[in-house]
């Protein structure tokens, strides 16, 4: 039995995210659907101290659940794509260098362990994040979480990393 869909909504400008975050939710809105059954909804943006008490009243008149995380404004790709119903959110790791005092290791495994309580994953990286990977790997128990090394797969070939997502699966 597949879980209710989940949305992942990246927000980078305050007035047209809520707009978007507002077109999504009324697209999933469903009355007949009890609260339990409703959607989860995390939302990712480079502000939330703005955004988390706008976007959590207007999830909220919708009956969602929503999720804020911390920003991420070094994550350089985030898609969604379907997998047999299910929504799988495809991340692109940040370089070691990135991480700092203000983005850590610490925050990006917060990231991604909201992420997949939400949702799989496949998390791609470069062979210059294998420490990076192999700490995420440990601090994960989720089995929906797959890694996939880039410099094996180009991350635009949708076809390739659902492939990787079956085979890891099995």
């Amino acid at each position: 039995m597949h879980t209710p869909p989940h949305v992942l909504i990246e927000i980078e400008d305050l007035e047209l995210g809520i707009e978007r975050l507002q077109a999504e939710l009324e697209a999933l809105d469903d009355s007949a659907t009890p609260l339990k059954h409703r959607p989860s909804i995390l939302v990712i943006g480079n502000d939330l101290r703005w955004l988390t008490d706008i976007v959590a009243e207007v999830a909220a008149t919708f009956g969602y659940q929503i999720t804020t995380c911390r920003p991420v404004e070094l994550i350089k790709q985030i898609e969604t794509f379907d997998l047999d119903g299910y929504k799988i959110a495809v991340i692109d790791l940040p370089a070691p260098n990135v991480f700092t005092d203000v983005f850590s290791l610490g925050v990006w495994l917060d990231l991604i362990a909201k992420i997949s309580a939400l949702m799989p994953i496949i998390l791609l990286t470069s062979q210059a994040a294998q420490q990076i990977r192999i700490l995420t790997r440990h601090s994960l128990a989720d089995p929906n979480t797959v890694i996939v090394d880039t410099i094996d797969t180009d991350y635009y070939d949708h076809q390739r990393l659902i492939k990787a997502f079956k085979k890891a699966m099995k």
